[in-house]
């Protein structure tokens, strides 16, 4: 389990990109997608997401 301190959306969003580039893309999408839900207008995080969801199909 995340600390408080460690579900910021950035910490978040660094965590989403280190399972992406592990092929781990369920957890990458996970990360990412409490990431949007602290920042739901960041594009940042909405490309990620994109990223992620495009290296799955």
């Amino acid at each position: 389990m995340l600390s408080r301190r460690n579900r910021r959306p950035a910490y978040l969003d660094t965590l989403a990109y280190v399972h992406l580039k592990r092929g781990e893309l369920d957890q990458a999408e996970e990360q990412l997608r409490q990431a949007l839900k602290s920042e739901p207008d960041s594009e940042m995080y909405k490309k990620r997401l994109e990223e992620i969801l495009a290296a799955g199909r």
